[in-house]
């Protein structure tokens, strides 16, 4: 029977399900001033173990537990790990005595963490967890086999446990003191997939749900007095909702949002009057989204939907939503954890409509502080900076490799433009141009200028802001650095995958162009298997990039170089329809990179004399991208000529104006050895630039 509710709480609807692509637009709102409100969402972590149907808890010393759950199809595990805020980074932590999944967890009055529910291999099992000693130890078995409940911790320190799927008119009292369970009122109506919350006068309200035969179940609302230990209907919400996400506001009202009907509807419970009032609806669609706190103000995220991203804010006073970010990837049956700096971290879960469980966090934080000296905004007033090539504005910032700089005069918080401006990014203290900017191809910023660059390399690198041509403008340069997450161990057990392509376990990791990853089962330090296990690589489209079943043994080992930057997916199972388990190891190695040269000349005959070169070792299968425009760095003053020869001095190919004057050469090298770019400008005319390399090497 648990299998049968987990497999519905993982890939299914239980009533009006939402499309697969989200219907509401999501794009970030703005300020009077047309500015984006988009707050900071980084990547942190990730999850060591991908679990879905998890719960978490913040524990006495700021840090969060992440408490079993289901990790694919039909999977669960036992283990648990910790995020500490302080360092934005994982911990394992004491592995439980028992999986559980689509449990329910309480953080009790002296710190310990409470469990009740979902238990794999034994149902009415409970565990407490102490985090001075960061151990599990067994309490009382529950009077019901149970999952998919609530555990809502009381003013006395009791915790009732509502409905669920073993007693949907049950309630239940844990007094921790004693480690007893104690029968309370019985519910008017049964439920489950519901949710509860305590209010300010100490009573527990408990919403929505789901009960199979049950009159629509998911428009009650009861209210639990803990003095008489007896439930009282109140007034019903305009919809009904399965899941739904509820909490309390800081006047002691109840906000109601989510479930799979109506997902982007919201409603207002008056504790004082018993009334409820439909309020403005969200931005997104969050069919199953979550609710939270955040500085007083409610955020909605995640969702059942394919493609909902946003995190919406509700401006209480002003009864106004807003998109303040974006998730780095959809979710559902995730984590939403409030931090004690008003940060709010997003956890696992999965994407939507599938069994591909995540190990991806993102942490939401609405007020960054000030930021370090080198990212604090920049404001200028320029003119006659011809393209940021003099009189600029420039600014330091020190990037480690991998780390991903945003720098804009739009598109960021903070960012402003007057006028036209220009941006232009180099290597510090080189006249190595790496990246400019002149009118952003991004919303609302016309004239504005926006940067995106991945360090290859760490190092100080130079902003310098100007403005078009000669015009006279002005702006305020925003800075933003994500820096690069790294890759975990993945440790799995499975079985029953057919090579990989069902029930596996997943996860998602960043790659920047050109670096190669090996990953395994094997060959990596780190990695082991136990019987034959089977790997598969995707790319940022989704397309399957590469699979290995065998290389050593029965262990699996990739070896890919990405062609693009972005988010890449491994799937780890087992060989045919056995069963297997191991630990997946990953190393990321740089991309190899080869240094850009600027050059200055006249009268070249097309490149045929007089040229500035370059001669670069390429090996069988790369691809060589070089230009003064097209790539990274790149620069053309002038109409630029480059040819590129091979070893024994045959002209290969040549490019005069691929990028208007600017010239740019692909090439798929056909055999090891050496290869020259010989830079020129056109005819007998007078040309500067920059020429810069990209090497995607064969995998």
């Amino acid at each position: 029977m648990l299998k049968r509710y987990v497999m519905a709480a993982l890939g299914l609807c239980l009533g009006a399900c939402e499309p697969e692509t989200a219907t509401k637009d999501g794009e970030a709102t703005r300020d009077e001033g047309g500015q984006l409100r988009q707050e900071v969402i980084r990547a942190v972590g990730p999850l060591q173990q991908g679990r879905v149907l998890h719960t978490a808890e913040v524990l006495p010393d700021g840090k969060v537990l992440f408490i079993s759950g289901c990790t694919g199809y039909s999977s669960v595990t036992a283990t648990t790990e910790l995020y500490d805020p302080a360092t934005r980074t994982m911990s394992p932590g004491a592995p439980m005595l028992e999986p559980h999944c689509f449990h329910a967890s309480v953080r009790l009055l002296d710190g310990s963490v409470l469990v009740v529910g979902g238990g794999r291999t034994d149902a009415w099992s409970a565990e407490r967890y102490d985090p001075a000693t960061n151990t599990w130890t067994k309490v009382a078995r529950m009077p019901i086999s149970n999952y998919a409940t609530t555990a809502t911790l009381l003013t006395d320190g009791r915790v009732l446990m509502v409905g669920g799927a073993g007693d949907r008119f049950g309630a239940y009292l844990f007094d921790p003191e004693s480690n007893t369970w104690t029968p309370t009122g019985s519910l008017n109506t049964g439920r489950m997939y519901h949710t509860a919350v305590r209010l300010n006068d100490g009573r527990v309200m408990v919403l929505g749900g789901h009960e199979g035969a049950q009159v629509d179940p998911g428009r009650s609302v009861e209210i639990y007095s803990p003095s008489t230990g007896t439930w009282s209907p109140v007034a019903s919400p305009a919809l009904s909702r399965p899941w739904p996400s509820a909490l309390v506001l800081p006047n002691g009202n109840v906000l109601l949002a989510g479930g799979e009907s109506g997902a982007d509807a919201v409603e207002r419970y008056d504790v004082s009057t018993d009334t409820w009032t439909t309020l403005p609806t969200a931005l997104g669609y969050h069919s199953r989204g979550k609710l939270i706190l955040s500085n007083g103000q409610p955020l909605l995220v995640g969702g059942f939907a394919r493609n909902e991203l946003n995190i919406d804010r509700f401006d209480v006073a002003e009864k106004e939503w807003s998109t303040v970010g974006r998730l780095g990837i959809s979710r559902d049956q995730h984590t939403v954890t409030a931090l004690a700096d008003g940060s709010v971290l997003v956890a696992g879960g999965q994407l939507p409509g599938t069994y591909q469980v995540h190990t991806t966090m993102d942490l939401y934080t609405p007020d960054v502080g000030t930021p370090p000296p080198s990212t604090q905004p920049l404001s200028y007033n320029a003119a006659h900076t011809n393209s940021a090539q003099q009189n600029t504005f420039n600014q330091t910032v020190t990037l480690s490799q991998g780390d991903m700089l945003e720098v804009g005069t739009c598109n960021l918080p903070g960012a402003s433009v007057w006028g036209d401006t220009f941006l232009r990014l180099f290597k510090a203290g080189t006249s190595t141009q790496l990246v400019y900017n002149d009118n952003a191809d991004a919303p609302y910023c016309g004239t504005g200028s926006y940067i995106k660059f991945i360090a290859p390399t760490g190092g100080d690198f130079e902003l310098r802001a100007g403005c078009y041509a000669d015009y006279t403008c002005s702006g305020t340069v925003s800075f933003r650095i994500t820096p690069k997450p790294g890759v975990t161990p993945l440790t799995y057990s499975a079985f029953n995958t057919d090579n990989a392509q069902r029930a596996t376990t997943n996860r998602l990791f960043t790659l920047n162009a050109g670096e190669r990853l090996q990953v395994g089962t094997c060959n990596v330090t780190g990695a082991s298997a136990s019987g034959d296990t089977f790997l598969r690589l995707y790319g940022v489209n989704g397309t399957e990039v590469a699979f290995n079943d065998d290389t050593c043994g029965t262990s699996a080992f990739i070896q890919y170089t990405a062609p693009v930057s972005g988010t890449y997916e491994l799937r780890a199972g087992c060989k045919a329809n056995t069963s297997c388990g191991g630990t997946v190891a990953f190393n990321v190695l740089p991309a190899e990179t080869i240094p850009s040269f600027d050059y200055a000349a006249t009268n070249t005959n097309s490149a045929l004399q007089a040229t500035t070169n370059r001669t670069v070792a390429l090996k069988t299968g790369d691809v060589l991208e070089v230009g003064t425009c097209n790539v990274p760095g790149a620069y053309a003053g002038g109409d630029t000529f480059l040819r590129l020869f091979a070893a024994n001095g045959v002209e290969l190919m040549s490019n005069d104006d691929t990028c208007g004057t600017a010239s740019y050469m692909r090439y798929t090298v056909p055999a090891n050895g050496n290869y020259e770019v010989r830079a020129g400008c056109y005819g007998s005319k007078s040309c500067s630039g920059t020429v810069a390399f990209k090497v995607t090497r064969a995998n």
